[in-house]
């Protein structure tokens, strides 16, 4: 039997850790930085919750692969069209408070 490749297998344990995560940057001093770190927590945890891999994220919205798990990861800034891209790709919608 063939695995796909692009099948992710949603460890819990992991999901429940993000959760968590998110919840402790939510709890620290109000800055760029936390605002940053919450919204790239909640889309990858978005991502993982549906079930999806870097790579069927990067075809459903047009990107590299390699350019999402740099921004999973922190180590690069989306733009405002790259985060449109993320966001419909995941069915879900930038909201402003």
């Amino acid at each position: 039997m063939t695995k796909d490749p692009d099948y992710v297998r949603v460890n819990l344990g992991a999901i429940r850790h993000l959760r968590q995560e998110i919840g402790r940057v939510k709890r620290q001093h109000d800055s760029v930085e936390r605002q940053r770190a919450i919204f790239l927590s909640e889309l990858m945890l978005t991502r993982l919750e549906q079930g999806m891999t870097q790579a069927q994220l990067a075809r459903r919205s047009g990107l590299q692969q390699s350019a999402i798990a740099r921004i999973e990861n922190g180590t690069t800034s989306p733009t405002f069209d790259t985060l449109i891209k993320l966001t419909r790709a995941l069915n879900r919608d930038i909201m402003l408070e």
